[in-house]
């Protein structure tokens, strides 16, 4: 039997309270959320955080603050999202690697999501993969569609991210 790696994603990007109530969303509820994913056998923690009203957000403070909270509790890998929300810059989408996660979400082309579309053009999953790659967080190459699986051995012969590649269908 192959090895297998459990990826637990305990917030989500687009979920609120009001829909699911058991949603962690403040970083304690996030922190004790991984410890109990990581006690179920969650090998990988992919991380959302959100505002004090419930939000999402890119906020690196937050991020640094679960990551670390984490971190001190369990051995497990740390994966934050890209993503933030539609309209989000760049910049901002990058504020959560600030807290230098094992992993971090790289999606390698545009997505419908929604009502709304999350633009990441060559130029901009460039500077993403090159931004990880600086700062020596793995990619988890989130793939939409089959171009997007074009786009990331365009990305590997580039040499901005390097085999083993970790994909998420």
């Amino acid at each position: 039997m192959q090895p297998v790696m459990i990826t637990a994603a305990m917030v989500g990007a687009e979920v609120t309270k009001a829909q699911q109530s058991y949603l962690p969303t403040a970083p304690q509820e996030i922190i004790q959320a991984a410890i109990e994913c990581s006690e179920a056998g969650a090998a990988i923690i992919h991380i959302h955080v959100r505002d004090a009203e419930g939000n999402a957000t890119q906020d690196a403070d937050l991020f640094r603050e679960v990551v670390e909270g984490i971190r001190a509790h369990c051995d497990v890998i740390t994966q934050v999202s890209t993503g933030g929300a539609v309209g989000m810059s760049a910049d901002e989408r990058l504020q959560s690697i600030e807290c230098r996660p094992d992993m971090a979400t790289l999606t390698t082309g545009t997505v419908n999501f929604g009502k709304g579309v999350f633009i990441n053009n060559q130029e901009l999953v460039e500077t993403f993969a090159s931004r990880l790659r600086t700062y020596g967080i793995v990619p988890e190459i989130e793939i939409f569609d089959v171009g997007m699986l074009d786009e990331a051995m365009r990305l590997r012969s580039m040499g901005l991210i390097s085999d083993p590649i970790h994909f998420d269908f």
